[in-house]
């Protein structure tokens, strides 16, 4: 009862401690009734900040140092998230928005038969785009994540004839490399998707750039498409509602802002690894654009699982041995170690490789608790910690 009652006050709460709240479940896909455990990030980001010391007669200071290094790290990444949270309403309610998401969702109806395409030339552009996709796209895939990836058809297959016409163009067509696609303001072609894309792209790729975020969407609420992104990855012009996208945590987080039907709605997809980034991990954050009280669609950010290790490599003051990091429920780090390339890895983030379950892990995951202690890390080194 105590628990219940906390929530709803919390809930009734200012927006500041609600976006708080907010962004420590959505970052771990744990909510809690005890939302707040202030003295470090609970839920989803467990900071666990960590020091050797020779003398014992330092302890005390010691620990003082490392529950203010916590404090202001938790701090730091609450206050961006917190920020991205109020950007996104800010972003869904403006009239801008509720017109370009119109604009792109009209003009992606009729794209393909705006450009002509018939039987015959639409089954020759779904080739070129599966040769995209089985060469560019796999070659890329296999750069950033070190793997090859499966069979690409699937993807293809699922498209439909609006996407495959408009993937054609903005990313096949386009000359700028992989990464660099959202530097084209407007395809060689006179259709009305382009008119409204050479209007409104310039604005998102501006609010892209602003935020710090990976990508910026705009989903449409009847079909599930996404008919705009900045960044035009695979996903550009998928479906949320069915085929390999469905099941993502864009998806989740898609029909959650839909399914509210509330103007205040915010909804989280937590960290996973997301196949049209080349399964990098990727969280994501969505709003309704609601007119009226019809929900035409969504806008969502896409934050890269690096967000936070920046925020969290910003906090000085650790000296050579001490570091913060955080973990995830599923134990898995949230931010790469520093001695990541001593223990043989490239990257610390979500890498099953590396899973943490301390001591300290298990008390603020397993028992929302926080406190101080002497044991044995991650790498079996004895430790000052701080969580």
């Amino acid at each position: 009862m105590a628990d219940n009652a906390r929530r709803r006050h919390h809930e009734a709460a200012d927006g500041g401690r609600q976006n708080a709240a907010g962004w420590l479940s959505f970052l771990g896909n744990r909510l809690l009734l005890a939302l707040l455990a202030v003295s470090l990030i609970p839920m989803g980001f467990l900071g666990v900040t960590t020091y050797r010391m020779a003398s014992s007669a330092l302890q005390e200071q010691a620990f003082a140092k490392l529950e203010t290094v916590n404090t202001v790290t938790a701090k730091s990444v609450e206050r961006y998230f917190e920020t991205l949270h109020q950007e996104l309403r800010v972003l869904a309610e403006d009239k801008m928005a509720v017109q370009a998401l119109e604009g792109f969702r009209d003009g992606f109806a009729t794209a393909a038969t705006e450009n002509g395409l018939d039987e015959k030339s639409l089954a020759r552009t779904r080739r070129d785009l599966q040769a995209f996709y089985g060469g560019d796209f796999a070659a890329e895939y296999r750069r950033r994540s070190g793997e090859e990836i499966d069979d690409t058809r699937i993807l293809v297959d699922a498209l439909d004839d609006a996407a495959v016409s408009l993937q054609n163009l903005y990313i096949v067509a386009n000359e700028n490399p992989i990464g660099s696609k959202q530097q084209l303001d407007a395809a060689d072609d006179a259709s009305a998707y382009t008119k409204a894309h050479a209007e409104y792209h310039p604005i998102f790729r501006s609010l892209q750039q602003k935020y710090g975020v990976y990508d910026v969407f705009l989903i449409d609420a009847a079909s599930g498409n996404i008919v705009y992104t900045v960044f035009k990855e695979v996903d550009f012009g998928a479906s949320l509602r069915n085929g390999p996208l469905a099941g993502t945590n864009l998806a989740r987080a898609f029909q959650e802002a839909v399914g509210s039907g509330r103007r205040d709605t915010v909804a989280y997809g937590h960290f996973a690894r997301y196949l049209p980034s080349c399964d990098e991990p990727a969280s994501f954050i969505a709003a309704p654009i609601v007119d009226g009280r019809q929900v035409l669609g969504v806008v969502a950010f896409q934050i890269p699982i690096t967000k936070a290790d920046e925020i969290i490599g910003e906090i000085t003051g650790m000296g050579r041995t001490g570091e913060t990091y955080a973990i995830g429920p599923d134990r898995m780090f949230r931010s790469n170690s520093r001695f990541a390339k001593e223990m043989g890895a490239t990257s610390t983030i979500i890498n099953p490789d590396f899973k943490v379950n301390t001591a300290p892990v298990q008390s603020a995951l397993d028992e929302n608790k926080s406190g101080t202690a002497i044991g044995r890390d991650y790498r079996d080194t004895s430790v000052l910690a701080s969580w």
